[in-house]
């Protein structure tokens, strides 16, 4: 009974699989991979960032269970620099809407 468990189990984890690959599109998920990172960084930023300085990065450098933002500042300096790529495509694509729009 056990082995006939696990087997549905498998079953229905490839069915899922199989329906997460195919219900969002690639360019969808994308979109919402860097709608993610801009709303994590705003979240960050105001959360955690208003009182951090170099010493509160160097403090918290080897906690593990701190995420990288708030521990390296050469991670977060990276992630900014990624999500204002981010942030830049959004404005265009809003730029064009507004062109085509009027």
């Amino acid at each position: 009974q056990q082995q006939q468990q696990q087997q549905q189990n498998d079953n229905n984890n490839n069915n899922y699989n199989n329906k997460a690959t195919t219900f969002l599109p690639k360019e969808v998920a994308w979109r919402h991979y860097k709608l993610a990172c801009i709303d994590y960084l705003r979240f960050v930023m105001g959360r955690f960032w208003p009182t951090a300085t170099p010493e509160t990065f160097a403090l918290k450098k080897d906690k593990k269970n701190t995420t990288l933002l708030n521990r390296n500042a050469d991670a977060a300096m990276a992630f900014i620099v990624k999500v204002d790529r981010y942030l830049e495509i959004f404005e265009q694509e809003r730029e064009r809407k507004n062109r085509m729009g009027k």
